[in-house]
């Protein structure tokens, strides 16, 4: 079995981490871009996301297989103990434990950095995607019927949510994370 290591993201992880999240645009429902960011956005969205939140990537050797961060859920004020999950997996690399080893880093630094809920937004139908998110505790949360519509037809999504029991009953301002 190879070795993976769980590093904070580096402008070194960009192209790799496109050429990710490029096949799953272009291959299936899971995103609901319709064309593939350019690297500058792509840049852009991930310096963006790091500045704030943790942003991980799964290494074997020196090769990205997998990403995962936490996002901001909505603007306003009161929703700032709340995230949003997102993860990728290399197809090449699905079902070796890369997801479940970089959402447990995730929700670790979550948890350290004072967050309170996480939230994640799957596509349908996606059993391999709810099945880790059950794993890490998610709850169904919602449904949203033919919400996007991509590659000819309408998608629906399902809202889960992951509560952090130790910061819910006393939150605390969040911490400025660091790698």
């Amino acid at each position: 079995m190879s070795s993976f290591q769980i590093l904070p993201f580096q402008s070194s992880h960009y192209h790799e981490t496109l050429d990710i999240y490029g096949y799953y645009v272009h291959n299936s429902c899971i995103t609901f871009d319709l064309e593939v960011p350019t690297p500058l956005e792509w840049e852009q969205k991930l310096n963006t996301i790091a500045l704030k939140f943790p942003c991980l990537v799964c290494l074997i050797g020196e090769t990205v297989v997998g990403f995962a961060y936490a996002s901001q859920l909505r603007q306003k004020k009161a929703y700032d103990w709340s995230v949003e999950s997102t993860i990728y997996v290399h197809t090449d690399h699905q079902h070796k434990g890369i997801g479940k080893l970089l959402y447990a880093e995730l929700f670790n630094r979550l948890e350290k950095l004072n967050y309170v809920n996480v939230f994640a937004c799957i596509t349908l139908p996606n059993e391999g995607s709810i099945s880790l998110h059950k794993t890490f505790g998610f709850d169904e949360v919602g449904k949203f019927q033919h919400v996007g519509y991509k590659h000819n037809g309408w998608h629906s999504v399902l809202w889960m949510q992951k509560v952090i029991p130790k910061n819910k009953e006393n939150p605390n301002s969040i911490l400025i994370h660091s790698y």
